[in-house]
């Protein structure tokens, strides 16, 4: 059971020939999840429930529940009449349970991971063109796997980097940064984000940081968001001194 405002569609003679709306589509995948002869509900379902100061029906917590058809989740009580009572009040908390990612799963994150790092670049020098005029930016893509940007204050070259992806298919691939060497052909590198997972979620860990004067926090993992927003402060940061 679930309530939330839904939208009646009528027919030509005023009759309600469908029913739609989000709470039409909660409600179909609370449904799936309910154990036989029990009845579940919402928490805005119960709150409405308890707000009419019924004495009849009362409601169990069964925690949070993942709906059907990956819904996403929702808490859930389960309703009964007064006299009932649960099988059991008390909530077990369900422990983390760590998994061990494939080297398939960690090169597919950084590949998918560099083509953010592109079109994260692209739109931050655009950005930076947005805000003052006295700026140009350089997009220069070689292939699918290195890019070059420069940023050009009234005409002079202030500030510059490479980013490339290093794919190797027989150990795990990673993303390469150049402040100094441009030349497609050079892999001298000024800082390498090689793939590191804590058990839950694959990230990025940065090998020279402690090198940089980037400001961040939390850099011994990075999240896809966080090393563009890392590799954009190296690159950008130099522009506050001139």
């Amino acid at each position: 059971m679930h309530i939330q405002e839904v939208k009646v569609i009528n027919d030509e003679s005023g009759k309600a020939k469908n029913v739609i709306g989000k709470g039409i589509n909660t409600t179909a995948r609370i449904e799936p999840i309910v154990k036989e002869n029990e009845v579940y509900c919402s928490e805005r379902f119960y709150d409405h429930l308890n707000d009419e100061e019924n004495i009849n029906i009362k409601g169990f917590s069964l925690g949070t529940k993942s709906l059907a058809k990956d819904f996403g989740k929702m808490k859930i009580y389960k309703l009964a009449w007064d006299y009932e009572k649960p099988e059991s009040s008390i909530e077990l908390s369900i422990p983390k349970v760590k998994r061990i990612f494939s080297e398939n799963e960690k090169n597919d994150f950084v590949i998918n991971a560099f083509s953010k790092f592109k079109k994260g670049f692209v739109a931050g020098l655009k950005n930076l063109e947005e805000e003052y005029e006295f700026i140009n930016t350089e997009y220069i893509k070689y292939k699918n796997d290195c890019f070059v940007c420069k940023i050009h204050r009234q005409d002079k070259l202030v500030a510059k980097c490479k980013i490339w992806l290093d794919k190797n298919f027989s150990s795990l691939s990673q993303i390469y940064y150049s402040e100094s060497f441009m030349d497609i052909n050079d892999n001298s590198h000024n800082e390498c984000l090689y793939v590191e997972d804590d058990g839950f979620q694959i990230g990025f860990k940065a090998t020279m940081f402690s090198l940089s004067n980037v400001d961040m926090e939390n850099v011994h993992y990075l999240t896809e968001d966080m090393a563009i927003v890392y590799l954009w402060k190296r690159l950008t940061n130099r522009l506050k001194d001139l």
